[in-house]
C-alpha cells in the first residue's frame, strides 16, 4: 500500500529546470546553500513510539523508532515524493519536476516539522507537516515499500498528531487523492471527511 498523500498546494510549477536524478541530488545536498544549521536534530533522542516487528520469517524482531529529521533525510524525502507521483499522480511528473528547486526550499523550510522512521540506523519513511494560518496540514507521509503494512505509517501519522497538537490549538486538515489507499490509514487514525475538491478528499482530524 502506498502511504503517501499531497497536499494540493505543493504541485507548484516553478521556473523551468532540467530533471534531477540521485547523482544530481547528492551534489545539491553537498553544497553550502542547501546546507542546514540542525544540530539539535541530530542529538534530540529518538521517540520511541514504536514496538518490534518482524522483518521476515528468518529474521528475529528488529526495533522501529521515530526521530526528528535531518538535512541529510532529504535524499530520502525525494525518492519518496517521486515514488509517490509515479504511482498516484503520474501525469503530474513533468511539472513536479521542474519545480524541483521550489521542492528544494519546501522541505529544507519544513524540516522542523519533519519526522523520520528508522530501522537499526537506516531511514525507512517519513511524514512531515505545515502550518497555515490556525491549520497544522499534513503535507505528506511514506513508508518504503519493503516495510509497509507493519504499522510503520500509523507511528508517522501519530508523530504528526502529536507535534502539531504541541503547537497550539490547531485544526489538524490533510487532503488525499480519491483513489489513493492510504485514505483509510486517515479514517481508522480519527479523520474526518470534511469535502471533496479538485480530485481531493479533505480530511480534519477528529478524534480526541
Amino acid at each position: 500500500m502506498q502511504y503517501a498523500q499531497h497536499w494540493a498546494g505543493s504541485r507548484e510549477d516553478g521556473a523551468a529546470a532540467p530533471p534531477i536524478g540521485p547523482a544530481r541530488m547528492d551534489y545539491l545536498f553537498s553544497c553550502d546553500e542547501f546546507r542546514f544549521n540542525g544540530g539539535w536534530y541530530i542529538h534530540e533522542p529518538s521517540l520511541n513510539l514504536m514496538t518490534s516487528h518482524p522483518i521476515d520469517s528468518q529474521a528475529p524482531d528488529q526495533p522501529y523508532s521515530i526521530r526528528r529529521a535531518r538535512v541529510d533525510d532529504l535524499p530520502l524525502l525525494y525518492e519518496g515524493e517521486l515514488s509517490y507521483i509515479l504511482a498516484i499522480e503520474p501525469e503530474q511528473e513533468a511539472g513536479w519536476r521542474r519545480a524541483m528547486g521550489a521542492h528544494l526550499r519546501q522541505w529544507i523550510r519544513d524540516l522542523p516539522f519533519m519526522y523520520v522512521a528508522q530501522q537499526q540506523g537506516t531511514p525507512i519513511g517519513y511524514c512531515f507537516w505545515e502550518r497555515h494560518g490556525e491549520q497544522a496540514v499534513l503535507a505528506s507521509i511514506h513508508v518504503v515499500e519493503a516495510h509497509r503494512r507493519r504499522g510503520i505509517a500509523r507511528k508517522l501519522l501519530d508523530a504528526y498528531i502529536a507535534d502539531a497538537r504541541s503547537h497550539g490549538p490547531l485544526e489538524l486538515v490533510l487532503g488525499v487523492k480519491a483513489d489513493n489507499p492510504a485514505r483509510g490509514l486517515y479514517e481508522t487514525a480519527g479523520f474526518a471527511f470534511t469535502h471533496e475538491a479538485d480530485g481531493y478528499r479533505h480530511y480534519r482530524y477528529s478524534a480526541g
